[in-house]
């Protein structure tokens, strides 16, 4: 697979991360009430996606998962993030972000293969 395919795949995935933290905290801020439980909504939701994400697929991390189990998480993670953001009621975003997701893990892994 060319190196520019590669290199533009690696800024897709890191946007689809960014774009899962915010989602995740967006949505945890619509369940709150009241401004203390929006905060504490939106930080915990995000923080639990970030501690995931760092667990078990950021690449320096000791428990990384190994493939295709790691691209199977990646993908159902950024699936949650399209999740969120299909209950925040940006719809087209939400369909965006799952095709891209989508796309975005299937080149990964066969580009490792």
């Amino acid at each position: 697979m060319p190196q520019i395919i590669l290199s533009v795949n690696m800024i897709l995935a890191f946007t689809l991360e960014l774009i899962l933290f915010y989602s995740a905290g967006g949505y945890g801020c619509s369940l709150g009430k009241t401004l203390t439980n929006k905060w504490f909504f939106a930080i915990g939701f995000a923080l639990i996606a970030i501690a995931l994400w760092a667990i078990w697929a950021a690449p320096k991390s000791q428990h990384r998962l190994s493939s295709p189990a790691r691209y199977i998480f990646e993908w159902l993670m950024f699936m949650g993030g399209s999740f969120f953001l299909f209950k925040l009621n940006h719809i087209n975003w939400a369909v965006g972000t799952a095709i891209l997701a989508t796309i975005s893990v299937m080149i990964a892994y066969s580009s490792e293969r």
